[in-house]
């Protein structure tokens, strides 16, 4: 069937309203839409000891294992700044990987800590465990926490374990300034000479705790 004119000119403007409409609101999108991806916040880090070979703190060794995707529990944990808050809950254990072997819970020592009902303070002072984990110089280590929460910081040291307490010669092997919170996965160390020293974490968590442990580690 032929249209008539008139109803063909009808037909035209209708179209061309249409693709105009069709046009705005393309355009509306896209000047909606950022301009770019947004630049990672930098994170001030800690200064490696020229002794000891750096390693960048997001980088997971070989062999370190990958973190858990994190249940409702644990997602819980790490949106909420003060975590699940229970009667006797106590501070999260840390533990220390030397080259990919089982990991191994320091010796706890100083910190804060609150559960539902208290909150708890200790200041054990420098400690030097008795039983060292045996290694090769150069051994890939890392520090795992035992708990989903988020952390906002960290600063992990060596010292020679017959060095005395106030030295100030303790080697830096991973340092976040406190700041934005980040998961808890493994915090990788640079790699220390051959000796027998004493590793010392300590860890601060987005709920507003803080921990420390000891490990002694005799390299060859």
């Amino acid at each position: 069937m032929v249209q008539a004119p008139a109803a063909r000119s009808e037909t035209i403007v209708a179209t061309a309203m249409l693709r105009a409409g069709t046009l705005t609101l393309l355009l509306a999108a896209c000047a909606s839409q950022p301009g770019g991806e947004a630049s990672p916040t930098p994170v001030p880090e800690g200064t490696t000891p020229a002794s000891s070979t750096p390693v960048p703190a997001s980088t997971i060794p070989a062999g370190a294992p990958s973190p858990p995707a994190p249940s409702s529990t644990q997602s819980d944990a790490l949106s909420d700044p003060v975590g699940p808050l229970r009667p006797g809950d106590g501070p999260p254990d840390l533990f220390l990987s030397v080259d990919g072997a089982s990991p191994v819970v320091g010796l706890p020592g100083g910190g804060c800590w609150a559960s539902s009902t208290e909150v708890g303070c200790a200041d054990t002072g420098w400690l030097v465990p008795e039983t060292p984990i045996e290694a090769t110089r150069g051994a890939r280590m890392w520090v795992e926490v035992g708990a989903p929460y988020a952390l906002t910081g960290w600063s992990v040291v060596a010292q020679a374990a017959d060095a005395p307490i106030d030295s100030g010669k303790a080697l830096e092997l991973g340092n976040r300034q406190p700041g934005p919170a980040v998961p808890p996965t493994p915090i990788v160390l640079a790699s220390l000479p051959a000796g027998d020293w004493v590793v010392s974490a300590s860890v601060w968590f987005l709920r507003g705790g803080d921990v420390s442990f000891y490990w002694r580690v005799r390299l060859r």
